[in-house]
């Protein structure tokens, strides 16, 4: 798959799902093998391309026939492989969100006399 067709069918599912598509997502490069992994220059062209709540990749998934990965740089492609390899995965598409929160440290006040 040529990276202008994928273009044309994200274009077209953005427009059937009534996102904007003033704006299309750029694509630095595509990988089509049993996994077709799509390369977005930056956050916003892989927010695009990935969709609200997945829409955009997942029906991608269902045309092509194939799981879909979305990134936008090399360094996550290792990952992405990684995760969608799992033998337990049912779904073409899944996300996973980690947050990590800095305890404040916990003073110690001196006890008030009476």
């Amino acid at each position: 798959m040529e990276i202008e067709e994928v273009k044309e069918r994200i274009k077209k599912i953005r427009e059937d799902i009534g996102q904007d598509t003033s704006t299309s997502p750029r694509i630095k490069w595509i990988k089509d093998d049993e996994v077709l992994i799509i390369c977005g220059y930056h956050r916003s062209d892989k927010s695009m391309l990935i969709g609200p709540g997945g829409w955009v990749a997942g029906r991608l998934s269902e045309e092509i026939g194939k799981p879909v990965t979305v990134i936008e740089s090399t360094e996550e492609l290792v990952l992405s492989l990684i995760h969608i390899s799992e033998p337990t995965r049912l779904l073409s598409i899944s996300y996973a969100v980690f947050c990590l929160k800095k305890k404040k440290p916990i003073t110690k006040r001196p006890l008030k006399e009476q």
